[in-house]
Formats: structure tokens, sequence, C-alpha cells
């Protein structure tokens, strides 16, 4: 089995995740937590932060960002975020940056959105005019530069699987892998990854009499069980869209490893990590 690094609950089910990108040993990990009713002085976004790799509870803020707004990435501590402050149009109004250790907004740039970033240079478009040339600006204090637009870079540091869709070329290797090693018969998507050499799986599996279940497994290459675990809430009566699977961390899938460390939602409350 594998070791534990933490479990958290928060109080209220988990938004969205959102993990340090910046390679380093230690990082944050940051939920948004959203509650409230259909108007917008009943709404509440809550942000709150896990030290990594042990999840200490560290910064915790409630409307240090507007409801509308929602996290994009961190690095270094900086959290960028959008603003929707438009119902009517799903653009973003803002870009914006968030300090997770003070929590103070360092800046804002109205009508720009997020093109990419390195961690030291962000570029940003207007929302008004997407064609146009992007502006580059320092991240740490938002002053525009005369630099080069930053190139796209993957994170050292964190992975996501990949989704496989039933129709996927790739989907009957999964699925004679799963059938062969553990009698396993998923439907609906399979998420995949591969670190070092453990095998890291989500999938859904009909469990009999209009019972449904989505499960983390983590086995190695000769074939060692070390983790199976159900994720979500309790049995579903019916399986979920890939959408809901999909979106069970946000835009992460149903885990990610950061390092070598892996984090996944066991119920809408609740983390749980494990080093691989």
């Amino acid at each position: 089995m594998l070791t534990q690094a933490f479990h958290h609950t928060f109080p209220a089910p988990i938004w969205r995740l959102v993990c340090e990108q910046a390679p380093a040993e230690d990082g944050l990990l940051l939920a948004e937590i959203r509650t409230g009713g259909m108007l917008p002085d009943e709404r509440t976004l809550r942000l709150e932060t896990l030290g990594l790799p042990h999840g200490e509870p560290g910064w915790l803020g409630e409307n240090a960002l507007p409801w509308s707004a929602t996290v994009l990435q961190i690095w270094y501590g900086l959290a960028l975020y959008h603003r929707f402050d438009n119902a009517r149009l799903p653009v973003p109004t803002a870009l914006g940056c968030l300090d997770l250790r003070s929590g103070e907004v360092r800046w804002e740039w109205p009508g720009h959105a997020l093109v990419r970033t390195d961690g030291r240079w962000v570029a940003v478009r207007r929302t008004a005019d997407p064609a146009a040339q992007p502006v580059v600006f320092r991240l740490a204090d938002g002053e525009a530069v005369q630099e080069p637009v930053p190139e796209p870079s993957e994170s050292a540091a964190l992975h996501f699987p990949v989704s496989y869709p039933p129709d996927s070329p790739h989907r009957p290797v999964i699925d004679r892998y799963l059938r062969n090693t553990a009698g396993i018969e998923p439907i609906g998507p399979v998420g995949y990854l591969e670190i070092g050499d453990k095998l890291l799986f989500s999938y859904t599996v009909d469990e009999g009499s209009d019972s449904f279940r989505s499960y983390v497994r983590v086995a190695d290459r000769r074939r060692q069980l070390w983790l199976q675990l159900p994720i979500g809430r309790e049995p579903m009566a019916q399986p979920p869209p890939d959408s809901v699977i999909l979106s069970q961390l946000g835009e992460t899938a149903a885990f990610f490893v950061w390092q070598r460390q892996l984090v996944l939602q066991t119920q809408p409350t609740e983390l749980v990590s494990f080093y691989l």
C-alpha cells in the first residue's frame, strides 16, 4: 500500500483545485469553495491553501476575490485569476494577481485575459481585440515590459492524467490491461498516467443492481497493486457523464500528481494524498 501524505476535509464541497506549478520542494494547493444562493449578495467564495507535501492548512480567505473570479495558475505563491463580472458574457472582465501569503491583490488588468506565463513573465490579450499582439508584463508587479511573449512551458512538478474515451484508438489496450490484470470492465472515459514504475488509472464500473462507482487505481509494471480507492460520492444510480468525471477536480480530472505525490478527491469535501 502507498503511504498516506495527508487527509483534509473542507467545510463545503470543493469547486476547483489549483496546484502550484513552480518546481520546488514545497508548494501550495488551493481549493475554491463556493457557497450561497441565487442572489449575488448570498454568494461566498472561500479560498483555502494547503502546504505541500504534508497538507498543512495555510492561508484562508473569504471574499478575498469576488464570487465571479476563478484562479487559473499559481507560481511562487502568486495566483493568477480571471474575473467574470458580466453574467451575460462568458468572457473575462479582468486578469489579476493574488498573493496567497498575504491575501492581498497585487494588481489587476481590466479588460485583459491570460495568454500564458512562465512564472516570471505574463502574456495577456485585450478581450475586446483577441487578434491583437499580446502584451507582456512582470508577474510580480504587473508592470508592462518589452520582453518577448513567453514560450509555452509544462511544469516539471505537476502531472495530469490523459482521458481516453471509449472511442479512443488507444482504449482497447487500456481495457485489455485492466481486464487481464484486475478483471475490470470500465465504462465511460478512463484516465491514465505513468509516473516512474507506477501506472495510475481512474475509471467507472457497473457494480450491478443499477449501481455505478468510480475508482482510482495504482499498480506497477510488475502488476503489483498499490492502491484502489473509491472516489466521489456513494454508488450512483447511473454512470456519470464524461463532463462530471473530468470536472471532479476542476480541470484536472479525477487526480493529479505533484512531484511524486498523488492527490485525489475521495468525497466532495475531502482530499487525500499518497506518496508514490
